[in-house]
């Protein structure tokens, strides 16, 4: 039987697994759509990737826009958020291909 630290140890990881898989698909999500369109933004992953339920902290989603070049600022369409103001993304003129995934590792770049 797993001691209490061993339990502990492993929802630790289960939660670090499922905040990497939920940034895995939003970084593939934010690619598709800035193909697609040139640019994204956090309305975008929050429309056609939303955060689960089960307690992952919203502000991953700064994650999902790392080594994305800044394009502009707009207003967020969505009234959760205020209507504040939020930055638009593009993909970096040097790097035009899909991200690459390291499974071993768990990371992800562009």
């Amino acid at each position: 039987m797993p001691t209490r630290k061993e339990v502990k140890q492993l929802i630790i990881d289960f939660e670090k697994d499922k905040r990497a898989a939920w940034l895995q698909r939003a970084r593939h999500t934010a690619y598709r759509i800035v193909v697609a369109r040139g640019e994204v933004c956090a309305d975008d992953i929050h429309r056609y990737c939303p955060l689960p339920r089960n307690g992952i902290d919203p502000r991953i989603m700064g994650a999902v826009f790392h080594g994305m070049k800044f394009i502009r600022w707009q207003k967020s369409e969505r009234s959760k958020c205020h209507h504040r103001t939020i930055s638009v993304f593009g993909l970096p003129m040097e790097t035009p291909e899909e991200p690459s995934i390291s499974y071993d590792q768990g990371t992800q770049t562009w």
